[in-house]
């Protein structure tokens, strides 16, 4: 999460940096969601560091107590509003039954399209994104669904940027 909040307050800054004499207004937006980025990527760190000095014993009074849960997928809509903020048309899609997904699924769908968000941005200026993420019934025997797919597509023409 830390490198993708620096990776989006490079693009913002060089974009705000670019527009900042004719588009004062969108370079302001722009230094804005810099400055939430940097917010999101600190609040990361301390949340990294607490879990490294976390007292065995669970004093309550440990370093890291207050920190926010890692994202997961109740998170994604906030993320693709992040990344709307950057310029990116993405689109989110959920299809299938909503469910509890344990943290480490949740975490890591969440890092997938984060970082194809990321990259997106990063390779692909002038693009647009969708992100599907389907529900579907697990095989016979397992008690709940699972997420089946969390993508971002690529047209083919993107391979050449990149």
């Amino acid at each position: 999460m830390v490198t993708h909040n620096v990776s989006m307050m490079i693009i913002q800054a060089g974009a705000a940096r670019k527009i900042m004499d004719a588009e004062a207004g969108m370079a302001h937006e722009a230094l804005l969601a810099v400055q939430a980025g940097g917010r999101s990527a600190m609040a990361e760190l301390r949340h990294t560091i607490g879990l490294l000095t976390v007292n065995a014993d669970g004093d309550p009074a440990a370093p890291g107590k207050d920190l926010a849960p890692q994202p997961d997928l109740d998170r994604l809509d906030a993320l693709v509003g992040r990344v709307r903020e950057t310029g990116l048309n993405v689109e989110l899609t959920v299809t299938g039954t909503p469910c509890q997904v344990s943290s480490g699924t949740g975490l890591a769908v969440y890092r997938v399209v984060q970082e194809a968000l990321t990259n997106t941005t990063k390779h692909a200026r002038g693009a647009s994104a969708t992100v599907t993420l389907t529900y579907e019934p697990r095989p016979c025997g397992s008690r709940s669904p699972i997420p089946a797919a969390a993508r971002v597509p690529v047209r083919p023409e993107w391979a050449a940027m990149g």
